[in-house]
């Protein structure tokens, strides 16, 4: 769906409402949450929503409109609510159509959500909400987490998830030359002799230990698009490269013979 068809399909589920005598009430988060405030991608899946108030009904209503514009009748999905932690999220009033109210949840709770969730497609979204909030170092996307995320829920692959997010926004307060693509846990140790004798140079100027050619995935879990780095080898590397800590052991090991 495009934000036209969102727009139009909230609509039209406030006019269902309306001829039922009900007032609903929908916060929505996820990618159509990113895409109504952000504009960061032209179309989502689905309206990732907590749905409030006559739930029942609002449900009806949405399946109503699904069989009358031709949509998938999960086009409104309530299953993000499985994803809020304790309490209602902070939000705010986005529209109201008809006797629909529509919320949308903070971008400072949306970015714990998405470091939660650490998907390839949720690092993008990531980098898109460290720029609208004006995040500057790593540790402010952190302590976003650690506001909004129980300690008992938290997970390293958070920490990844924003640390990849910052380095692919290139150096703070500039825009950055890439998008980083995707982030993995760090390989285990039996796998490293599998990788080739190259590296990735990250936006941030850190280097990858990678497969061989551009676009291939890193052993540190880091992937950058065909743009997103330049491919150099070993013989062509600065006399003082900075290397990511997973990186750097295996080149040490690999020196080494080991």
């Amino acid at each position: 769906m495009t934000r036209d068809d969102i727009e139009r399909n909230l609509r039209a589920l406030g006019g269902k409402l309306a001829e039922r005598g009900i007032h609903g009430e929908i916060m929505v988060a996820g990618g159509a949450a990113m895409m109504l405030t952000l504009a960061n991608r032209d179309v989502t899946q689905d309206v990732d929503a907590f749905i409030g108030g006559e739930a029942a009904a609002v449900r009806e209503a949405a399946l109503e409109v699904a069989r009358e514009h031709g949509l998938p009748a999960s086009w409104l999905n309530d299953a993000v609510k499985g994803f809020f932690y304790e309490g209602t999220p902070p939000h705010s009033l986005w529209a109201v159509y008809g006797h629909l109210t529509v919320y949308m949840v903070d971008p400072r709770y949306l970015f714990a959500m998405k470091a939660a969730a650490a998907r390839p497609r949720d690092i993008d979204d990531l980098v898109a909400l460290v720029r609208h909030l004006g995040l500057r170092r790593p540790v402010d996307g952190i302590a976003l987490i650690e506001r909004y995320i129980p300690a008992r829920l938290q997970a390293p692959k958070m920490r990844y998830a924003v640390e990849a997010a910052f380095a692919a926004s290139g150096p703070a307060g500039a825009p950055p030359a890439s998008r980083m693509a995707t982030t993995r846990k760090p390989e285990g140790a039996t796998t490293l002799q599998a990788w080739a004798h190259g590296f990735l140079l990250a936006p941030s100027g850190v280097m990858h230990l990678c497969g061989p050619g551009s676009g291939t995935p890193t052993l540190c879990g880091r992937h950058f698009g065909p743009n997103g780095a330049s491919f150099i080898r070993p013989a062509a590397l600065p006399g003082r490269a900075r290397f990511c800590k997973v990186c750097r052991q295996a080149l040490r090991s690999r020196r080494s013979g080991s």
